[in-house]
């Protein structure tokens, strides 16, 4: 790959265009490239050092496919890491205020809600610098994605820090030691899609269902409301 010392190990796939990569430059890890879930814009390996393993995943969401193509080949990846750590390194081309983005777009919906009910966390912090920087605009469709299993071992994300050639800003994060973390979080339950700007419908909406259920006086004020609502159920 131009650019890049001879001695790093880059692992693409695929005979077109190539859009994705994974490269290591630690001889202390073992690198194995899963064929069967890469092409060139998805490259699957993983990575073993001593105790530790995890999957390196690097994908590229064109902005021309349609999204649902992109999160099937995510999903093949996510049932070939169940039971193992993952990071996804994505160009996702999807805007969300879910990652600190200004706005949500649909295919930004579309990505929010799959990452929600799969068990995947998005580990974009908000830095102040876009993950995109380009004479036409800029944006946070650069994404940081793991599991469960791996999210407590994640830490320090930082973005932009490290000047580099690309349109695209440099991110940082670092990698806990997989083995000598105890009571690992491997969370299973329900999780709710919340967004900020829908607060307030759904505090009207969780009135008027106490007003009508409770035949309560107050209609308006809250904290009335809530007074009320507290003579109520003491008894």
């Amino acid at each position: 790959m131009v650019g890049l010392p001879r001695a790093y190990q880059v692992y693409t796939s695929g005979c077109g265009r190539k859009r994705t990569a994974v490269v290591t430059n630690n001889d202390q890890f073992d690198a194995t490239l899963i064929t069967q879930l890469s092409n060139e814009d998805c490259v699957v390996v993983e990575m073993r050092s001593g105790g530790d393993k995890f999957l390196s995943i690097s994908m590229y969401f064109d902005i021309q496919r349609d999204i649902e193509e992109d999160i099937k080949q995510l999903e093949k990846v996510r049932d070939c890491a169940k039971g193992n750590d993952l990071i996804i390194a994505v160009d996702s081309n999807v805007r969300s205020k879910m990652w600190h983005d200004s706005v949500t777009n649909q295919r930004g919906k579309i990505l929010e809600e799959y990452l929600l009910c799969n068990d995947l966390y998005v580990m974009n912090e908000t830095t102040g610098t876009p993950t995109f920087q380009s004479i036409r605009g800029s944006s946070y469709i650069d994404l940081t994605i793991t599991n469960s299993r791996l999210i407590r071992n994640l830490t320090d994300w930082k973005c932009g820090e490290e000047e580099n050639c690309s349109d695209h800003n440099t991110v940082n994060f670092k990698i806990a030691s997989l083995s000598n973390v105890q009571d690992r979080m491997t969370f299973t339950g329900v999780r709710y899609i919340t967004k900020q700007e829908d607060y307030k419908t759904f505090d009207t909406n969780l009135a008027e269902n106490f007003i009508f259920t409770f035949n309560c006086a107050n209609t308006t004020d809250f904290k009335n409301l809530d007074e009320e609502l507290q003579g109520k159920v003491n008894f």
